[in-house]
C-alpha cells in the first residue's frame, strides 16, 4: 500500500510493506513485525512518534538486548549497533 502527501495523527500504523512519500506523522506508533521493510521518503515525524517491534522483528530486538547485557558479547554487540547507526545516518550500508 502506498501513501502520498497524507497526514497521519494519533494513529497506530502497521508499517510492514507500506510506502510513505512526503507524509507527515504526529503522535503515531509504527508497528514493524519483520515483513517487507517499509519505505519512508521525505516524511516528517514529530518527536512523539515511536516504533514497536513484534514477531520476527521483536525477536531480533530481544536478542540484541540480551546480547548487549552479556559480559562477553555486550561490547561487540554495542559496537556493531553503533556502527549500524552511523551507517544509517550516512546512508552508507548495503541492503
Amino acid at each position: 500500500m502506498e501513501f502520498i502527501h497524507k497526514k497521519f495523527a494519533n494513529q497506530n500504523i502497521e508499517a510492514d510493506g507500506k510506502k510513505f512519500f512526503d507524509c507527515e506523522f504526529t503522535n503515531c506508533g509504527f508497528l514493524y513485525s519483520g515483513g517487507t521493510i517499509p519505505i519512508f521518503c521525505r516524511c516528517k515525524l514529530s518527536d512523539d512518534c515511536y516504533f514497536e517491534f513484534a514477531d520476527c522483528a521483536g525477536n531480533t530486538i530481544n536478542l540484541l538486548q540480551t546480547l548487549c547485557k552479556d559480559p562477553f558479547f555486550g561490547p561487540t554487540t554495542r559496537a556493531n549497533l553503533e556502527n549500524f547507526v552511523r551507517q544509517a545516518r550516512t546512508g552508507d550500508f548495503l541492503h
